[in-house]
């Protein structure tokens, strides 16, 4: 089954602002939708999903609508929640190249896992399979 492990970015326009993502991310959600693919979500995107809807900095996305996610995430079989673990911190520091360090932290969980990212972000180009357009 293929995993793709989603950006924060990517979460919140899927749920907030659908018609903002890109084809292929787009189709990925579908495919887990669908229920032949799986979408992981790690600590670091729930931790950024939270501080969006905490500071209502997207229209559409509020705490409530983060609980329902969190929620329906947790009900899926399709949609998995993974704890930040020490070897993703240890993984991510041959990854200096990145900046940030939520996006660092991305990216070693999705090297990690071999999961592709659905992001447009641009940083993650050359290290994983982007997925996007």
């Amino acid at each position: 089954m293929t995993r793709f492990l989603a950006d924060t970015h990517a979460i919140v326009w899927r749920v907030a602002l659908g018609k903002r993502l890109g084809v292929a991310a787009s189709a990925a959600f579908d495919e887990a939708d669908a229920g032949n693919a799986t979408i992981i979500v790690p600590a670091v995107v729930l931790a950024e999903l939270w501080m969006i809807a905490s500071k209502q900095r997207v229209a559409g996305w509020t705490s409530e609508r983060f609980d329902v996610l969190v929620a329906e995430i947790r009900g899926s079989s399709n949609y998995e929640l993974t704890s930040l673990t020490p070897d993703i911190v240890l993984a991510s520091r041959g990854l200096g190249a990145i900046k940030d360090i939520f996006d660092r932290l991305v990216a070693a969980e999705a090297l990690i896992l071999g999961a592709a990212i659905i992001s447009r972000d641009p940083t993650y180009t050359g290290l994983a399979r982007v997925v996007w357009e």
